[in-house]
């Protein structure tokens, strides 16, 4: 049974990438160490916009305990998470979707350093910001993708018409070398019978 605590420092996350699998209660995790969870995942805020422009993020409010970080759980040490929550953004911090099974589809949140990287601190309706950044499997797709697009984008279908058409000039090659191939045979063979 999972311990309930009095006290928790509330953020948001705004992902540009789907949230599928992303439920409310998903263990919020720092260096594989549960130190929160999920509290909302819908777009109902103020400051969303409209859903369909590319640009749009999709709010994830999370919470984090501060009794899960060792601290007591009361509301002078909720500020303190956010004090130092701003300080590790400036630094670097950001937050993954990553997957918790592969086999339920079900998902969770991953807080981590981000190298070379620093953040401005920003606000969505209120709530501190914390960066997001795509998944290393988010990553790893977009590659692929962008190899494929790359490789789509190669004039193989006029690579492919070539290569059939020097295997037709090939064939007919070797049929006319044949030909003149059975040619000479016979007429060495009428010379021999001619010389005797």
């Amino acid at each position: 049974m999972q311990q309930q605590y009095r006290h928790a420092q509330q953020f948001i996350l705004l992902f540009g990438n789907s949230i599928r699998g992303l439920s409310t209660g998903a263990p919020v995790e720092f260096k594989g160490v549960r130190i929160g969870s999920v509290v909302r995942t819908d777009i109902f805020y103020s400051e969303m916009g409209n859903l369909l422009d590319e640009k749009s993020r999709i709010p994830v409010l999370i919470q984090i305990e501060p009794a899960r970080l060792g601290l007591d759980d009361n509301a002078e040490q909720n500020l303190k998470v956010k004090q130092e929550i701003s300080r590790m953004i400036v630094k670097g911090l950001h937050a993954f979707i990553s997957s918790g099974s592969l086999l339920t589809g079900s998902k969770y949140i991953e807080i981590q350093f981000v190298v070379n990287t620093q953040s401005k601190l920003s606000q969505f309706n209120d709530y501190l910001v914390i960066p997001t950044a795509a998944s290393e499997i988010d990553s790893l797709l977009e590659k692929v993708d962008h190899i494929l697009g790359t490789i789509d984008n190669l004039a193989l279908g006029n690579l492919i018409d070539n290569a059939g058409k020097a295997m037709d000039e090939m064939h007919g090659a070797m049929i006319n070398f044949s030909s003149a191939s059975a040619q000479g045979r016979m007429a060495y063979w009428i010379i021999q019978k001619a010389l005797g």
